[in-house]
């Protein structure tokens, strides 16, 4: 069984509020105090509101409307939280795909350099032996002209050799030919 007790609070209008309090077994049931002469007397249980409620009331429909109202406010705002929610997701997801197309268009240019430097450095390879192959022929030509120079050396030598026992031989012959003459006229005057 429910006992009612009353409380009074210290509101400006001074409301009344029900409070309920579930009565024990092992307590006896006790009777709220009569009112003293200077006070009003208290309204039965009967008649006593089960709840007051501090302020004004709305009726049924105006509470429904405003509800409604609310609601409707709420699901508007629910669905622009939405749209922007699915612009965001939209503007992010071609964000990323622009994204990874420069990626992939960055791994083909990468791709491309690589395979370029890689012909590169196979064509300052082919330059280096080929600049090997000729340092190696102007070694061989700078040997040959060596010894072109000690052979052309070696034939004027012998040139002038050859020039100089000819002159000999010529100076020699054209003595003896001379000194035949001479023997023949007599002796040249002194």
């Amino acid at each position: 069984m429910i006992t009612l007790g009353l409380v009074r609070r210290n509101i400006p209008e001074q409301r009344v509020m029900a409070v309920f309090r579930p009565q024990h077994r092992h307590r006896p049931q006790t009777l709220a105090k009569e009112p003293t002469p200077t006070q009003p007397p208290t309204p039965s249980a009967i008649t006593t509101p089960q709840h007051v409620v501090l302020g004004k009331r709305k009726r049924g429909g105006e509470d429904r409307a405003q509800q409604e109202r609310h609601h409707e406010q709420h699901m508007a705002q629910q669905e622009r939280h939405l749209g922007w929610a699915k612009a965001s997701a939209e503007r992010r997801w071609e964000l990323d795909a622009a994204l990874r197309r420069e990626e992939a268009a960055l791994r083909r240019e990468e791709a491309v350099l690589r395979r370029e430097e890689a012909v590169l450095r196979r064509e300052e390879a082919a330059l280096r032996r080929e600049e090997a192959v000729l340092r190696r022929e102007e070694a061989v030509l700078r040997r040959e002209e060596a010894v072109l120079r000690r052979e052309e050396a070696v034939l004027r030598r012998e040139e002038a050799a050859q020039a100089e026992t000819f002159n000999l031989a010529f100076l020699r012959i054209l003595g003896e030919v001379l000194g035949g003459l001479g023997s023949r006229r007599g002796p040249s005057p002194p």
